[in-house]
Order: structure tokens, then sequence, then C-alpha cells
């Protein structure tokens, strides 16, 4: 939050995840486009290890810059309505745990003020298989322009 990362029409990184973070899978957030990170918030990072973390999101990265190079597209932007469903769903999955119990930085509770939420994906197989779906759909939930 302190790289003060801004968006398109200004809005910083901090301001877009002050009622908690939202994203695409976890590698994009509406508003800010042509940026994608890895390990981040909403994706697998906290419930693996870091090399295949890194080898899933990068593979499914370099994939999704193959698709864009190929299809003649210069610009991607995450779909605004992608982050209440994989919000949703992660909540849903939470709700099946003791997560939200805890008083862990697994849900964010290591920082006063921050919003309770499972910040991470707990499953680096389903992870995958979910974002292969999104990329066999043609990488359903961006918005690809030239």
């Amino acid at each position: 939050m302190r790289m003060d990362i801004r968006g398109r029409d200004g809005t910083t990184l901090a301001h877009a995840w002050g009622e908690g973070a939202r994203t695409h899978l976890g590698y994009a957030v509406s508003g800010f486009p042509n940026m994608l990170f890895l390990y981040g918030p909403q994706s697998p990072s906290g419930f693996s290890n870091g090399p295949t973390a890194a080898e899933v999101q990068g593979d499914w990265v370099v994939g999704f810059l193959e698709h864009l190079r190929t299809g003649g597209w210069s610009r991607f932007e995450a779909e605004p309505d992608t982050h209440a469903a994989w919000a949703r769903h992660i909540d849903e999955i939470a709700a099946m745990t003791l997560f939200p119990k805890a008083d862990s930085w697994y849900m964010g509770a290591n920082i006063p003020g921050k919003p309770r939420q499972l910040l991470n994906y707990p499953s680096v197989v389903g992870y995958a298989e979910i974002c292969d779906a999104v990329a066999e759909a043609g990488y359903s939930g961006f918005r690809l322009s030239a």
C-alpha cells in the first residue's frame, strides 16, 4: 500500500482496497489496467510454498500475455463484477473452515482496522483449475482492447 500505486482515474490501490482486498483471481484489480501481480492477496500465496505458487501463477500469466500478443490486444483490465464473485467464492470457502474464528494474518487480523477476510486461496490445485478454466474461456472476466 505504501507504494502508492494509482489506477486509471488516479485512485490509489490503498483506497480501492479500503474495505478489503478485491481482485480477479488474485491477479488483477478493476480500474488498474495492464497491472498483474503474483503471490498477492486472494491467490494461494499463504497456503503454498513459494516456488509452487510462483510456477502456477507465472505459467498462467505467460499464457495470458501470449493470448494478448496473438490477439493483437495491448490493454486489459479486470471487469468490475469479477471482484465480488471471487470474494464471494473465497468467503464461501472460508465459512467451511475455522480460519474466520482465528485472530491471524490469514484473516488480516494482525493490522488494526483492517477488514477481516481470508486473504489466501486455500488450494493450489483448486486455484489452478479455476484459472485454467478462465484461460480456456478466453480469459473471461477481463476486458481486452487494442
